[in-house]
């Protein structure tokens, strides 16, 4: 964020502009979206990410400023009482990565904030990790004989491919998951053990985020059905659990068809998370409700979003 936009954030907060902007979205919810939380002072050398100082802050904001929820609570109360409770928000993380354990869940049980969490089975059950970090881990190990950068260029391309056309151009281009070494808590995902003690949790929600995160509009009604049925039984099966909340891979606008809205509905689904950016509204279908992408840089960034000064400058 530039200084200019830095201090004329300050400005509405310190004439009460800000609090003004916030009461008058008070009625549309925030639905923040994370990945990863890092130890104080390390980040993500390839993504946005978080470190835990950073993520404390904003938890703090969180529970000075809104009533925080679950998705699935948040949804509840929509359905009993026909609309959204003021100055509603929803923490949520997508991909399950074993740092929420780690990092994430001490500081939620620290502040008492309520998260969901959205994961991928089938990759848990093969002892897997999302494609983009297996490549990334790939080329760390010497195996692919990729720059960074040029990896870094190639992925949007890779994600736009349907799955099997990607799985094929992985392997093309020097994948082997059978060599990658055990990797750290933000690339390596949640096992089921792990996912099991926080399903017990008050605090976590878990939610699908399909089988093995595809892209849902590149891929086949038999596929697109079968990720969004299947990931929710399976999560059930093995947690014990009732899975309400479902969160689209990449869940940009373009990402979503109304088949995959029409499927969401019929698996069972209560609700279903996007990524594209907005307050929610009760305009909103509820199977493809915006985010904000919670990597503020600071914290006036942090304000700018969650107060919907945004929505001004």
């Amino acid at each position: 964020m530039s200084a200019f936009k830095q201090c004329l954030i300050r400005l509405l907060v310190v004439t009460g502009i800000a609090r003004l902007v916030k009461y008058r979205t008070r009625k549309r919810p925030r639905f923040l979206m994370f990945h990863k939380v890092y130890e104080t002072g390390q980040h993500d050398p390839y993504f946005d990410s978080l470190d835990e100082a950073q993520f404390e802050s904003i938890l703090v904001l969180l529970k000075k400023h809104f009533a925080l929820y679950k998705v699935s609570d948040l949804m509840a109360y929509r359905n009993e009482h026909g609309a959204f409770p003021e100055n509603a928000c929803c923490v949520t993380f997508d991909d399950g990565f074993a740092s929420f354990a780690s990092k994430v869940m001490p500081l939620l049980q620290r502040y008492e904030i309520p998260a969901t969490l959205f994961v991928c089975p089938e990759l848990i059950d093969q002892s897997r990790t999302l494609w983009p970090e297996e490549l990334f881990q790939g080329i760390e190990q010497g195996d692919i004989t990729l720059s960074v950068q040029t990896a870094r260029q190639m992925l949007p391309q890779l994600k736009a491919m349907p799955e099997r056309e990607r799985e094929q151009k992985l392997a093309e281009l020097g994948l082997d998951r059978s060599t990658l070494s055990p990797a750290g808590d933000n690339r390596s995902l949640l096992d089921w053990a792990a996912l099991k003690l926080l399903a017990d949790s008050p605090l976590v929600e878990i939610g699908s985020h399909t089988l093995t995160h595809p892209i849902l509009a590149q891929e086949n009604d038999q596929d697109a059905e079968r990720q969004i049925m299947h990931s929710k039984q399976r999560i059930e099966e093995v947690l014990q659990i009732s899975v309400s909340s479902f969160c689209y891979p990449n869940g940009q606008l373009q990402d979503i068809s109304q088949r995959d809205e029409q499927l969401v509905q019929k698996a069972g689904y209560r609700s279903a998370l996007a990524s594209h950016h907005a307050l929610a509204s009760e305009q909103d279908s509820v199977f493809r409700l915006p985010r904000i992408g919670g990597d503020f840089p600071d914290k006036w960034a942090a304000k700018k979003y969650l107060f919907g000064l945004d929505t001004l400058l």
